[in-house]
């Protein structure tokens, strides 16, 4: 009986110290999966607008970009809109900047989503796997600034569900990255 209970007692201990250290292992591969993008040239894309004009990197030459990804059913995507549409329409008037999200929702949730949270912005379907090869395979919700050259300068990886908390580090932690590449 004491072999069982010691052996209940170490499974235990390794499974709770095990989920705090799996945490901290996590935040440390964002961390370094994030520094080791920061200075690399973002990657060469062309997708077809709703209107079958093309898109693509040369829409971003000399200008600041902010570019997103993300999708209908990640929370924290969503928790973000709300401070991006502010990030937005902050911005919206500089000529030197330019907004642009990507998701691999189809173009019917992405309508429906730009209205339900009156999303101003740019936002373009491409395929689940152009959205990995263009974040860098980093996941969702991913966010990156631009330098006028296209090298990625920021590199926000993941995100919290609460709208308030994220609108605040979008606007004190993403607008003040991008007002410093001006």
């Amino acid at each position: 009986m004491k072999y069982f209970i010691a052996i209940i007692l170490l499974y235990q201990s390794l499974f709770l110290f095990g989920q705090e250290s799996n945490k901290k292992i996590k935040d440390y591969d964002i961390e370094m999966h994030t520094n080791k993008i920061i200075g690399k040239q973002f990657n060469q894309f062309n997708v077809k607008t709703p209107g079958f004009t093309d898109f693509s990197n040369t829409n971003l030459k000399g200008k600041i970009a902010f570019v997103n990804f993300w999708f209908e059913t990640c929370p924290p995507c969503i928790a973000e809109l709300e401070g991006f549409n502010k990030l937005f329409d902050t911005l919206k008037y500089n000529k030197n900047f330019i907004f642009v999200s990507f998701t691999y929702d189809p173009d019917s949730t992405i309508q429906n989503l730009k209205t339900k949270y009156n999303i101003q912005y740019q936002v373009f379907h491409i395929d689940r796997d152009e959205c990995y090869r263009l974040n860098f395979n980093t996941g969702f919700p991913a966010s990156f600034i631009l330098d006028r050259n296209g090298v990625v300068k920021f590199a926000k990886i993941g995100g919290v569900t609460d709208i308030e908390l994220s609108t605040k580090d979008v606007m004190s932690k993403i607008y003040p990255r991008i007002i410093k590449e001006f």
